[in-house]
C-alpha cells in the first residue's frame, strides 16, 4: 500500500511540476491524462445447468496499468431480463492485479429459475431467455480515489423441460419363465426450445409395477428443437419372479408398463441431465 501510495504521489507531483511549468493546463487536465485502471466484462457464460436453477459465469478482465499491484476490487452486478432484474449482487475480490499486466476475474451467479418465472411475465419452461448483465466495476486508488467503470454484456439463459415419454409398442419376441425378450418402441419429444443430443439413457423397465431390467443406452441421438425420435430398445429377462399370472397376461396383450430413468444430454448451454418417465 505504502509503495502504491509512493507511485502516485510522484506522479501527482510531476504532474504539477508541469502545471508550474507550463502555465496553461489545469490540474483537472494533468490528472485526466494519469492512467486508470480498465476493466471489460470480456463473457458471461453457463457454469452449471440444471433443472431447477443455473449457474452464470462472469469472465471480467482487469487491466492495471500501474508498477504496483492493485490490491482488490469491486463488483456490483444485476441480471435483468424485460428490464426487471431478477438476480443482484455484489463480490470484492481480494485477488490483487499484478503490476502492469491483466488479470480475468470469474464471477458465479446462481439463477434460481423459480424466482425468475416469478418475476418476469410470459416465461415458461422449455425457453430460452435473453438477459443483460449491468455492472459497476470498481476500486479505490491511492493518491487519485475511486475508479468506477460500468460494464454490459448480453446473454441467454436456457430454462430446461423435461422431455415427454411414452411407449409405443412392445414386441414380445419370446415370453418364457427362463428367458423373455422384447423390443421397446420409445418415443422422446425434446419439449424445449434448443437442440440437444443425448449421450446417455439410463433407464428401468417395469413390468405391472415391478422392474425386470434395468440397463443403459450410450447410442448418440439428436433432438432438435421441439423434434421427437423413436428409440427402439431390446431388452432380455429372467421372469420367474413374474409368475404365470403375469406371463399369461404379457402374452393376452394387457400387461402395464412403465419406463423411468435419466437422460444425459449435450446442449448448446453445457452439459443436463433430464429424469424421463413415460406416460
Amino acid at each position: 500500500m505504502f509503495a502504491t501510495t509512493r507511485t502516485i504521489l510522484t506522479v501527482l507531483i510531476l504532474s504539477l511540476a508541469m502545471i508550474a511549468l507550463t502555465g496553461c493546463e489545469t490540474l483537472s487536465k494533468v490528472l485526466d491524462g494519469i492512467p486508470k485502471p480498465t476493466a471489460q466484462l470480456q463473457s458471461v457464460s453457463i457454469a452449471d445447468l440444471s433443472l431447477s436453477d443455473a449457474t452464470v459465469d462472469m469472465a471480467v478482465q482487469v487491466n492495471n496499468p500501474y508498477s504496483v499491484a492493485i490490491p482488490n476490487v469491486n463488483l456490483d452486478y444485476a441480471l435483468a431480463t424485460q428490464q426487471v432484474d431478477f438476480v443482484s449482487g455484489k463480490i470484492t475480490s481480494d485477488k490483487a492485479i499484478p503490476a502492469g499486466s491483466s488479470s480475468t476475474l470469474h464471477v458465479p451467479v446462481k439463477v434460481t429459475y423459480a424466482s425468475l418465472l416469478q418475476l418476469a411475465s410470459g416465461i415458461k419452461p422449455g425457453q430460452v431467455v435473453p438477459y443483460q448483465v449491468n455492472a459497476t466495476f470498481s476500486t479505490k486508488v491511492p493518491g487519485i480515489g475511486d475508479v468506477r467503470l460500468p460494464l454490459k454484456k448480453q446473454g441467454e439463459l436456457p430454462i430446461p423441460m423435461v422431455p415427454k415419454v411414452s411407449i409405443a409398442n412392445v414386441k414380445w419376441d419370446k415370453v418364457s419363465l427362463s428367458q423373455t425378450t422384447a423390443t421397446i418402441d420409445l418415443d422422446i419429444t425434446n419439449l424445449n426450445d434448443f437442440g440437444l443430443t443425448m449421450k446417455g439413457l439410463d433407464y428401468g423397465f417395469a413390468v405391472g409395477g415391478k422392474n425386470v431390467v434395468s440397463s443403459r443406452i450410450t447410442k448418440p441421438v439428436r433432438f432438435g428443437k421441439g423434434q421427437a425420435q423413436r428409440l427402439q430398445i431390446p431388452v432380455s429377462f429372467n421372469a420367474m419372479s413374474l409368475g404365470l399370472g403375469a406371463l399369461n397376461i404379457i402374452k393376452g396383450g394387457n400387461a402395464s408398463y412403465t419406463l423411468s430413468g435419466k437422460l444425459d444430454a449435450d446442449t448448446p448451454f453445457g452439459s443436463l441431465s433430464l429424469p424421463i418417465l413415460s406416460q
